[in-house]
């Protein structure tokens, strides 16, 4: 019939919008390997994570969400300008996307230094992770942890590979009801491994 046929086409639609995403998302996972000495600059962490708060203004703003930067502004990394962005702006938009319904997003970021190593932190009040139940989970491929339309499970996975690519690490905090802290290691030194 009719109806069945436009059912059918819409399906179709649907599954073709669903693989092309998923084409991008592998395309770019497999970019990071090749293209991270492409771009390599000298370049300012709060600046990047200020830059992110402008680019989500809007979400701030609907969320009422109130976002501290307290990373020390003397701190300047060799990294790819993309990739920095990209780690800032998927942590930050998961922050307000997993706000907790009874409160309004509270999102901190933070700095401390060792002779080896920067640790950026970036803390929220938000929805909260069982880490028992997926602490294993959470950084794998299209893995997704709450009811949300918008959830792909890509951004972690990708916000991991770019700083691994670095020699970095991310690792996560969270209790559930109470919110996350994700900590973001990064070496001291000139130039990325190959």
């Amino acid at each position: 019939t009719a109806s069945e046929k436009e059912e059918l086409i819409t399906h179709i639609k649907t599954v073709t919008e669903s693989l092309t995403k998923t084409i991008s998302n592998l395309n770019e996972i497999v970019s990071i390997q090749t293209n991270k000495n492409e771009q390599v600059k000298n370049l300012n962490i709060y600046h990047y994570i200020n830059n992110s708060v402008k680019l989500l203004d809007v979400e701030i703003k609907l969320s009422n969400a109130v976002i501290i930067n307290e990373v020390n502004p003397s701190i300047n990394i060799d990294f790819n300008p993309a990739y920095l962005e990209s780690i800032f702006q998927n942590l930050l938009s998961n922050a307000i996307k997993y706000k907790h319904p009874d409160r309004n997003p509270y999102i901190q970021f933070i700095s401390s230094e060792t002779k080896n190593a920067y640790t950026i932190t970036i803390q929220d009040n938000g929805l909260g992770i069982d880490m028992e139940k997926y602490g294993e989970e959470v950084f794998k491929l299209y893995r997704t942890f709450h009811k949300n339309d918008n959830s792909e499970g890509v951004g972690l996975y990708l916000i991991k590979n770019h700083i691994e690519c670095y020699s970095g690490t991310i690792t996560l905090n969270s209790v559930v009801d109470e919110g996350s802290i994700f900590t973001i290691k990064l070496p001291i030194k000139k130039n990325p491994v190959n």
